[in-house]
């Protein structure tokens, strides 16, 4: 082989291995994405249930106007159903009559979270520590 195939040998090599990291890169910008989606669409849902618990009267199962356990309900708990999925897990990190907050923590990073508070008209902020 002459030198200029053994060059043009290693160039191919060396283009393919940065076309493969930058594809794993990629990738893995992807799942992360995916998965904070996924942990934020789960805290939509848990912050949607607690709402409609709130606004249900007492004699439905519902907490008569209060998240908590003050309006004489048992207060908010998370359903079983709700506290896991593919993308996190998920609990009530404070309950009061007017709001609850609800903490998503990512199944792919531990140190991913995320943090939902709902208000008493039922709206909601979020906010992401460790992305």
């Amino acid at each position: 082989m002459g030198i200029q195939q053994i060059i043009l040998i290693v160039l191919a090599v060396v283009l393919v291995g940065i076309a493969i990291v930058i594809g794993i890169n990629h990738f893995m910008g992807q799942e992360i994405q995916e998965n904070k989606d996924g942990i934020t669409l789960g805290l939509m849902r848990i912050a949607n249930d607690a709402h409609q618990f709130k606004i249900r009267p007492l004699m439905m199962g519902g907490g008569g106007g209060a998240y908590d356990n003050s309006a004489g309900s048992s207060g908010y708990v998370i359903p079983s159903s709700m506290t896991t999925d593919g993308y996190g897990t998920y609990i009530l990190a404070s309950v009061s009559a007017k709001s609850c907050v609800i903490v998503g923590t990512s199944s792919v990073d531990g140190s991913y979270s995320a943090r939902c508070a709902v208000d008493d008209q039922g709206n909601t902020s979020l906010t992401y520590s460790g992305w």
